[in-house]
């Protein structure tokens, strides 16, 4: 019996633990993996909700692909140095994508944006899909956010768009929630942010790890 609760502990916390710690640029078989510059968060919106997103999000996103270890991202650092004084605005607003060429030795440059956050009333069969919360129906809200993903090819000659998305997504908020929002507390929207940063890492990672 002990020996049993000792297997299932050792499973459970195997489970729970990230695969990865770190970036790494290649397999345990020597083998390359496919690798991609990821930029900041850009918010262009002026609600306060999303103050906090670009940090906090940019952070998230990178960390769920460096758990899965199937892709390789270059130091932050490395990053900062190539943008060269550069904004992300900028390089979201060019339609010459030679200004990606700055990128040296990436795959691919990922370009995230928040354009639109909304809260509105809840009202059943409006908002789809919608991530749930249980809370009182009749005073929940559902706060919209609206992201741009943009992603650059840079394994040709010349860059080009592998992918361009606005992902929608609908989440279920208390009054409660939404007022420690609006008072910039750090913790609040912690579930919404994650839920975000889930959906974008899986739509990162399935256009990266593509083999063309």
């Amino acid at each position: 019996m002990k020996r049993a609760l000792l297997v299932a502990l050792c499973l459970v916390i195997t489970a729970c633990a990230p695969r990865y710690a770190d970036f790494f640029p290649y397999f345990d078989n020597g083998t390359k993996k496919p690798s991609f510059t990821m930029l900041p968060v850009y918010n262009d919106t002026e609600n306060p909700l999303v103050a906090n997103f670009p940090v906090e999000l940019s952070k998230a996103v990178r960390n769920r692909l460096k758990r899965t270890g199937k892709t390789y991202s270059p130091p932050i650092s490395q990053m900062q140095k190539e943008l060269n004084g550069t904004t992300v605005k900028q390089l979201m607003d060019s339609s010459d994508l030679s200004v990606f060429t700055r990128f040296k030795g990436t795959d691919f440059v990922v370009l995230m944006e928040t354009v639109e956050c909304t809260v509105s009333p809840y009202a059943r069969g409006v908002f789809k899909p919608l991530f749930s919360a249980d809370i009182d129906l009749q005073h929940a809200l559902v706060l919209s956010v609206g992201m741009r993903l943009e992603i650059i090819n840079m394994k040709g000659r010349v860059p080009v768009a592998s992918r361009m998305e606005l992902v929608k997504t609908n989440h279920m908020i208390s009054p409660s929630e939404l007022e420690r929002a609006e008072k910039q507390d750090p913790r609040a929207l912690e579930l919404v942010r994650s839920r975000i940063a889930q959906q974008l890492a899986q739509k990162i990672e399935e256009t990266v790890c593509v083999k063309k």
